[in-house]
């Protein structure tokens, strides 16, 4: 019942969007039964979201050719790890570990270490190791591991928590440079959590529309149970990496349709719905919407698996995610089709379909995690 009122509400979401939110310059065409039965429709009953979504599909299909993106052949990528340290290493020692490990790859002159210390905005000092990398043009960039305490993880004897969060990775050298700075870690002591700590990835998420978001939402959520059974999600896990609730997605719908009615605005909506603090709890879904912003990271944030500090796993997850979010942001017509035809099923989209539109192996994907987490 729950899964059909985050679909319905969805459902809603999308057309609400295609109907009040632009104009374009060739006028949408909705049947004339829909928008009358939403104009007319009894107190308390909804049409079945099955129908919405045909007629939203269509409409979205519309507005993508003037409000999507013209696609990203490249994503940013962030990682964040959460586990604990020994309390003779303490997050101090462990950040100078960071800093000369990455002294090692690219010399003393190159890295440097600071001290943020706690403030109103957050709970504790913030240790950032910045070192200096040169891309193959040999422009230089400043990049930023951070190490600091994470108040989701319970007291443990003896023991320190401890999130460390990954510079902004381009290139396959950045992933390299952080595979190795947790593997310092871990020969030090570091260990993750997998019942209370977390994996977190951020993909970098600029000039966005509101359907890509939509639709990201609608299909991670039609195959959440499906990968939160085979990461093997622990239960204390699950509170920070929830599914949709339809509560969730109608203030979506409400925020969108204040903000955007009669405008051309495309992601203001977004924006402004990150700054409703009565909603910033909502942080907890698997799929975090609420960093997306130029005053944010403006990341789109996966927040199920359990915390690990196993490269395989990490590097398998990436790999799933990165090209789900690719294929949405180029508007892959194979990966859109599979999400509508699971919405018009009422039937979850199942895993090992999208792997093969995505040109993955969805049964070494399996054997990795199954080894690994």
């Amino acid at each position: 019942m729950k899964n059909q009122m985050v679909s319905k509400t969805l459902a809603l979401l999308l057309f609400g969007f295609a109907s009040v939110a632009w104009s374009t310059e060739a006028p949408l065409q909705f049947s004339s039964e829909g928008v009358n039965w939403l104009k007319n429709k009894p107190r308390g009953v909804e049409r079945p979201c099955r129908e919405l979504l045909v007629e939203a599909t269509s409409a979205i299909e519309a507005l993508s050719q003037n409000y999507w993106p013209m696609g990203a052949e490249h994503l940013t990528v962030g990682e964040e790890v959460e586990g604990y340290v020994p309390k003779s290493l303490g997050r101090m020692g462990a950040a100078g570990i960071v800093h000369d490990r990455l002294a090692q790859i690219y010399g003393p002159d190159q890295v440097s270490l600071s001290l943020e210390k706690s403030n109103a905005s957050s709970l504790f000092d913030r240790y950032r190791i910045d070192y200096s990398v040169r891309d193959e043009s040999g422009l230089e960039h400043l990049k930023t591991i951070s190490i600091l305490g994470d108040p989701s993880l319970p007291d443990k004897e003896g023991l320190v928590d401890l999130e460390i969060n990954s510079a902004v990775m381009n290139t396959s050298q950045d992933v390299a440079d952080f595979d190795a700075v947790v593997a310092s870690l871990v020969s030090a002591g570091f260990n993750s959590d997998s019942v209370y700590g977390g994996l977190h990835l951020h993909f970098g998420f600029e000039d966005f529309r509101s359907t890509e978001v939509a639709t990201l939402l609608l299909m991670f959520d039609s195959f959440h149970t499906e990968l939160e059974g085979l990461l093997a999600v622990s239960p204390q896990r699950k509170r920070y990496g929830q599914r949709l609730t339809p509560e969730f997605v109608d203030r979506l719908h409400a925020v969108a349709k204040v903000y955007t009615h009669g405008q051309k605005e495309r992601s203001g909506w977004i924006l402004r719905l990150a700054r409703d603090e009565r909603i910033s709890r909502e942080r907890n879904h698997a799929l975090n919407i609420l960093n997306l912003g130029p005053d944010k990271i403006g990341t789109i944030e996966f927040r199920m698996p359990n915390s690990t500090v196993d490269a395989q796993s990490r590097a398998a997850l990436r790999q799933f995610l990165k090209a789900f979010v690719l294929a949405v942001r180029n508007k892959d017509e194979k990966v859109l089709a599979q999400g509508i035809q699971a919405e018009k099923s009422q039937q979850a989209l199942p895993l090992r379909r999208l792997f093969e539109t995505l040109n993955l192996n969805f049964d070494q994907f399996k054997e990795t995690l199954s080894k690994n987490l």
